[in-house]
């Protein structure tokens, strides 16, 4: 009781009406599955062994959007909290060099510092970082879903480009 349950099972055979087969696990049988309350994880058996998949049960899109934040000082910290996104369960949050986006000519990916925080549930979040005189960081917050990672686009037609192609492809953003 209150665990994971494991089966074994000797085939997967049907899918719910409506749902997609999109990302499913390969055919197999006598193999071990684990559901989780929003995913099926699927390993060993026949006819396709030593491998596994994951299969997702969301029926909703990823959020849409991008959350109002704001910055505020706290002791030798600054406090990040925006309000909470429809359909987003956590956040992703990166931090980056201001210099470094003014003096890439406003290249995220060369100016992305680091993924604070990665699937964070709440809407706040200190960090304990400081920069150096004469400098600055930025901060952007996208929201996720079972359905996947949001945009880090704001939407707003001020903004010139696609945030998402660079901050994805950087090894200091977020997965």
């Amino acid at each position: 009781p209150g665990g994971r349950e494991v089966h074994s099972l000797s085939r997967m055979s049907s899918h719910s009406a409506g749902s997609s087969l999109v990302g499913a696990p390969p055919a197999r049988y006598d193999h071990t599955a684990v559901w989780t309350g929003s995913e099926m994880i699927v390993w060993g058996g026949e006819f396709i062994t030593a491998t596994g998949g994951r299969y997702c049960a969301c029926t909703v899109a990823a959020p849409s959007g991008s959350p109002v934040l704001s910055v505020s000082r706290g002791s030798g910290e600054a406090v990040l909290n925006w309000a909470a996104l429809p359909g987003a369960s956590s956040y992703d949050v990166v931090r980056g060099s201001l210099s470094s986006l003014h003096g890439s000519g406003g290249d995220f990916a060369s100016s992305v510092e680091r993924c604070l925080a990665n699937d964070l549930t709440a809407t706040t979040l200190i960090d304990p970082d400081v920069p150096v005189s004469d400098a600055g960081f930025w901060y952007l917050v996208r929201g996720s879903s079972c359905g996947g990672a949001g945009s880090w686009n704001d939407g707003s037609s001020g903004q010139v480009g696609s945030r998402d192609p660079e901050l994805n492809g950087s090894p200091n953003s977020c997965p």
